[in-house]
């Protein structure tokens, strides 16, 4: 079962908290490289963070020690054109891990036929 930042209890009995995002992100790589794609993945995360964190730092400003902060709005667009951003390239990765998931289907048909014929 996946949620959206709900946490469930997973196959191993454990809590889990997980997301639609990482389910598509985790059906990209082979098995045999989800490890090091999820590292890797993971990393960039922080690094966006970072990033994210420092401009919006730049935007922001306070002109003396009293005065209210400023453009907040802006932050508030810039997060918006890159949230809209996020959804299409969320529906790209969708569309790719569909595939994926489609020419293993595929894949795995043709063993069978091929086990069968033996």
């Amino acid at each position: 079962m996946v949620g959206c930042g709900v946490e469930y209890l997973d196959d191993d009995g454990g809590n889990e908290q997980d997301h639609p995002s990482s389910a598509l992100t985790s059906a990209i790589p082979d098995l045999e490289d989800r490890g090091a794609f999820m590292s890797i993945n993971a990393s960039l995360q922080q690094i966006a963070g970072g990033i994210a964190a420092a401009v919006a730092g730049k935007i922001v400003i306070q002109r003396t020690k009293f005065s209210p902060l400023e453009n907040y709005d802006i932050v508030g667009y810039v997060i918006v054109v890159i949230s809209i951003l996020s959804i299409f390239l969320m529906y790209r990765v969708s569309k790719l891990a569909a595939g994926k998931g489609s020419q293993a289907l595929t894949d795995i048909k043709e063993e069978v036929v091929m086990s069968e014929g033996v």
